[in-house]
């Protein structure tokens, strides 16, 4: 299985986090608003807006059926998993 080099996880984290805000934001929402739907915190939400977090599957779930999309749409081909 390829593993993304340090930079490559970055950016995949910031396009996807990128991605993340811009939905929430077309929906109206602030990042606390979606972060109670989510069952999150507002630092955990904005952590992963800029690219410094990744979601959980469960999460990237929950923020995806909370904005609206598809899975696919917020993970960007890369696997979700925390590896810690």
């Amino acid at each position: 299985m390829a593993q993304h080099s340090g930079d490559e996880a970055e950016a995949t984290r910031k396009l996807r986090g990128a991605k993340i805000r811009k939905l929430r934001q077309q929906r109206g929402l602030r990042k606390s608003e979606l972060a109670t739907r989510c069952g999150s915190s507002y630092s955990h939400i904005d952590n992963i807006e800029h690219g410094r977090k990744r979601p959980s599957d469960q999460l990237a779930r929950r923020l995806a059926e909370e904005l609206g999309v598809d899975i696919d749409e917020i993970s960007l081909g890369d696997t979700l998993r925390d590896s810690a």
